[in-house]
């Protein structure tokens, strides 16, 4: 059973089959990363918070369920971030430059989830700050970012 609740709320921040069918779009890679980014910020603002709930404890203390499920969804749901990263970024897939470019894009949505909660932290005030002006943030940010990178 905490198997299932655990995949629902991985899938309630991240469905795979909305990221497989993104990555696989016509759009622009920056508009890929940014309907991502909008995706995200918008399952913050939704008052139900026991997916984060479930998602900071796995990730403050794994369970064992927490590898079996970083082997298969969590995978597939990775692979499907690294090759929108890559193609706004012009890095290969495979190019070891790529793996912190996508902790650096992914790390500010994992910190969000943890700010939507009633845990105090000293970024909780986040989750007052207007939901596009933080897509677009984290959109500038990260295209800076990895611009710097692809460029050094």
């Amino acid at each position: 059973l905490y198997k299932s609740v655990l995949a629902e709320a991985h899938t309630h921040y991240i469905n795979e089959q909305q990221l497989s069918e993104l990555v696989e779009s016509s759009l622009l890679p920056t508009k890929k990363l940014e309907i991502f980014f909008e995706s995200m910020i918008s399952k913050l603002a939704e008052k139900d918070m026991w997916h984060s709930k479930v998602f900071i404890r796995e990730l403050f203390s794994p369970t064992p369920y927490l590898h079996e499920f970083m082997a298969n969804d969590g995978t597939r749901k990775l692979q499907s971030i690294r090759k929108i990263i890559s193609q706004v970024s012009g890095i290969d897939e495979n190019h070891p430059a790529l793996l912190p470019c996508i902790l650096s894009v992914v790390a500010p949505c994992l910190m969000l989830i943890i700010t939507s909660t009633n845990i105090p932290t000293p970024a909780q005030h986040l989750s007052q700050v207007p939901s596009q002006y933080l897509v677009k943030h984290l959109l500038t940010f990260s295209l800076a970012g990895l611009e710097a990178i692809k460029n050094s």
